[in-house]
């Protein structure tokens, strides 16, 4: 059985140490390896990630998260990361998609703030971003089909 990760390795009041990241994740990796389990790296990673804080010019994830995937990131571990947030939004109300497209819109905002300096974080969140807007379309023909 797979638990939920709920920390972002590294994270310090807030904020990412990179030091303290780096570490981290150079003994997971080493961990991983000595356990014979590195196809898990990517995958874990990724909803590592996800738990980031917001960084410091207010765009989440933080910046050494970000910098973290522009490095290593492979579609893994975005893929994983992209399905961290969409699976982790919770139960929520049926509001005919209109909640699905404003999360929509709200990621599609971060993928362009990021889409040049971090073009790897912004493909994860323009995936998260079609996910919701295509659920919200889906939500939106059921509303009407429901109202007829």
């Amino acid at each position: 059985m797979e638990r939920d990760i709920k920390f972002c390795p590294g994270e310090e009041n807030g904020s990412i140490n990179k030091g303290i990241l780096d570490k981290w994740l150079s003994d997971f990796k080493s961990c991983l390896e000595y356990q014979q389990q590195n196809s898990l790296l990517y995958k874990m990673l990724g909803k590592l990630f996800a738990a980031s804080p917001t960084g410091s010019d207010g765009i989440f994830p933080h910046e050494a998260i970000r910098d973290k995937i522009e490095e290593i990131g492979n579609e893994k571990l975005m893929n994983s990361f992209a399905f961290a947030i969409i699976y982790g939004r919770g139960v929520h109300s049926v509001t005919g998609g209109k909640d699905e497209y404003k999360l929509g819109e709200k990621y599609a905002e971060i993928s362009r703030k990021l889409s040049v300096r971090y073009p790897k974080t912004a493909k994860i969140f323009s995936i998260i971003s079609r996910s919701f807007f295509n659920e919200s379309e889906h939500e939106r023909k059921i509303a009407e089909t429901e109202i007829y």
